[in-house]
């Protein structure tokens, strides 16, 4: 669990280190990341701008290339137990007609799990017993030298000027961090196939609707035989979506 602490404490036990570390951001990556570097002895300073810790949020899909650094973590049999496992995989065409429904379990067990897991359960998985985490902060400027990251740290209305050999910046596609770096410098990212998805949670069995969307939809389901195991849907665009056709104004008074 993310437990809050001041900056000042965290920077005294990573003054301690070989490398003074600053993780900018306490979601999944952040907190992979700092539970990495505590494994190997570090004590990583990590920072969090939402002022209570309360993970936003839905439910996350995670394929079985998570096991090796769940593994790392020593975290796989708290993310056994706070997740669910998928089923089956359903392909709908962008008009929502089901094409077709194969076995995960079949196709993906020899690999490993595929498993669902809220974004909440995850990050207490990823924080383990205990992580230290200053609440409420954001950094504000950045200026590198030879020596070390001149960083500042804005705490709940205090401001902070701390030297790090290292900063990793985990707060999210829209990082104001990042940008301070680039220092109004363009980045472009893209996904090496173009896939996209937007998980949702669920109790029970998936019921079959269609769903507009553009390209395919993925749909997982949970047997009916199993109350309260979860299904996941998402949409899946590939390389060239598919145009979403609009509907009718006459469509939509008759639905």
């Amino acid at each position: 669990m993310l437990t809050s602490t001041t900056l000042q404490e965290q920077y005294r036990s990573a003054t301690a280190d070989k490398l003074r570390i600053l993780i900018v951001g306490a979601g999944i990556a952040g907190l992979t990341a700092a539970g990495l570097l505590r494994r190997a002895g570090h004590h990583p300073v990590v920072i969090e701008r939402a002022p209570d810790g309360a993970p936003p949020g839905y439910m996350l899909a995670l394929m079985p290339i998570a096991d090796s650094a769940l593994d790392d973590l020593g975290a796989r049999a708290a993310y056994r137990a706070a997740s669910v496992p998928f089923e089956d995989y359903g392909m709908r065409a962008h008009t929502g007609r089901l094409m077709r429904v194969d076995s995960m379990s079949r196709v993906l067990g020899s690999s490993g799990d595929y498993r669902g897991i809220s974004r909440g359960a995850l990050i207490d998985v990823l924080s383990g017993a205990q992580c230290p985490v200053t609440l409420d902060s954001t950094v504000t400027a950045i200026a590198e030298t030879e020596s070390a990251a001149h960083v500042t740290i804005a705490e709940a209305g205090d401001t902070h000027r701390l030297e790090f050999d290292l900063v990793v910046i985990a707060d999210g596609i829209r990082s104001r961090t990042r940008d301070l770096v680039l220092a109004g410098r363009r980045s472009t990212w893209s996904t090496r196939d173009g896939a996209a998805g937007w998980p949702g949670h669920r109790n029970g069995p998936f019921r079959r609707r269609a769903v507009k969307n553009s390209g395919a939809q993925a749909v997982s389901r949970a047997s009916t035989r199993s109350p309260g195991r979860s299904g996941c849907s998402w949409a899946v665009p590939g390389r060239t979506p598919m145009p979403v056709r609009p509907r009718s104004s006459e469509n939509s008074a008759r639905r």
